[in-house]
């Protein structure tokens, strides 16, 4: 996925076909230049969208 033109790789964990953990790389994060936490919350967040395709259904 793309955070404000920075590709970050997330690994989702999914249960029923739907995702319900999602967790950016560490170092993709670091180097989106902004506050961890606020690219990990946001990206996080992204990830889990229902219909998205950062949260889409396991195939």
């Amino acid at each position: 996925m793309d955070y404000r033109g920075t590709p970050v790789s997330v690994k989702r964990g999914y249960l029923n076909g739907e995702v319900v953990t999602a967790q950016p790389e560490y170092e993709e994060v670091r180097a989106a230049g902004q506050p961890l936490r606020r690219v990990l919350d946001e990206v996080r967040a992204e990830a889990r969208l229902p219909g998205s395709a950062a949260g889409s259904r396991a195939p």
